[in-house]
């Protein structure tokens, strides 16, 4: 097994891959040769050839290999001849909202190109390449480890304009363990850069042509180079380290957010249940008070009726009583 040079002969040589961040920068950032670059997008885009003639490379942040330095993010910013943006960014682990966040670097790249009192006329497409190190989870089952993103209306066949935005997504686990001989295509060869594990895998990929071929011994130089690799393995830790505190952030932010949602909850359910049990009784109530008045109603009437029929009776008594008394009188009279 190959070994690094430098003090410690018995540590293995793993290949630093094109997912590790200085690698990725080294080999296609400002100081790549264009062609390089070139090469690189001309097998991930469909672009026409001439787009590809005159590209340069912008990086938006300030690069640094010191662990102490300020924290960059590594994307890289394309222009192609026309002025299509490209921008390419690799994602080593899943992370929230990442959908989102292509979404946004998108429409970013849009609307860095109009200042103030400008129109849109100039304004170029914008396209945004995500290299994962993980399958995305919105693409999950999808077969094939390349998908690409246009607007799009699917009921009437067209797309929205050429200017449109595009996002391209890039699943480094769906490429194929035994290529075929058509399967063999450049971007393959860069893709598998990113995964590359063994000298012996990188000694294959540079006999592809010349352009890998300097890659790979470019990469070469950043493992072997005791310097380079140590700055490059502090800068892997500290980004680690990064990442490791941001998840942990995330999760006692998520325990925090369940406690304070079961808290709410209970509040909501119980102003909920006292609510509902105040209706409730006061349905419940009423029914019974109908209930009971009704009845209420019904013995207090017959009480009445009783009563009024009595002295009704009484009363039609006496009248009769006396009617008769008069007649009685009258009769005997004559």
């Amino acid at each position: 097994m190959d070994k690094i040079t430098g003090s410690d002969d018995s540590q293995p040589t793993i290949p630093l891959p094109l997912l590790i961040d200085l690698a990725f920068h080294v080999t296609l950032g400002s100081q790549a040769p264009p062609e390089r670059a070139q090469y690189f997008l001309e097998s991930i885009l469909s672009s026409p050839q001439e787009e590809f003639q005159n590209i340069t490379v912008d990086d938006p942040h300030l690069w640094s290999v010191d662990p102490l330095a300020r924290k960059c993010v590594l994307d890289l910013k394309y222009t192609l001849t026309s002025g299509v943006t490209v921008n390419v960014e690799v994602q080593r682990r899943p992370q929230a909202n990442f959908t989102k966040r292509l979404l946004y670097y998108c429409s970013s790249m849009l609307t860095s190109q109009v200042k103030s009192g400008e129109d849109f006329s100039h304004v170029h497409k914008s396209i945004s390449v995500a290299i994962l190190g993980f399958n995305l989870q919105e693409l999950r089952g999808q077969e094939g480890f390349l998908s690409h993103f246009k607007l799009f209306d699917p009921q009437k066949g067209v797309f929205f304009c050429d200017d449109a935005p595009e996002i391209i997504i890039i699943e480094l686990k769906k490429l194929p363990e035994n290529p075929t001989e058509k399967e063999k295509t450049p971007l393959f060869y860069w893709l598998k850069l990113f995964t590359v594990t063994s000298m012996d895998e990188l000694d294959e990929i540079a006999k592809v042509n010349h352009i890998f071929a300097e890659v790979v011994a470019l990469i070469k130089e950043i493992n072997l180079g005791e310097s380079k690799r140590g700055k490059t393995k502090a800068w892997e830790k500290y980004r680690l380290d990064f990442e490791a505190q941001i998840e942990e952030a995330q999760r006692v932010a998520k325990l925090e957010a369940l406690v304070e949602g079961e808290a709410k909850g209970r509040a909501e359910g119980r102003a909920e249940g006292r609510a509902e049990g105040r209706e409730e009784g006061l349905e419940e109530g009423e029914a019974k008070g109908l209930a009971k008045g009704r009845a209420e109603g019904r013995a207090e009437g017959r009480a009445e009726g009783r009563a009024e029929g009595r002295a009704e009776g009484r009363a039609e008594g006496r009248a009769e009583g006396r009617a008769e008394g008069r007649a009685e009188g009258r009769a005997e009279g004559r």
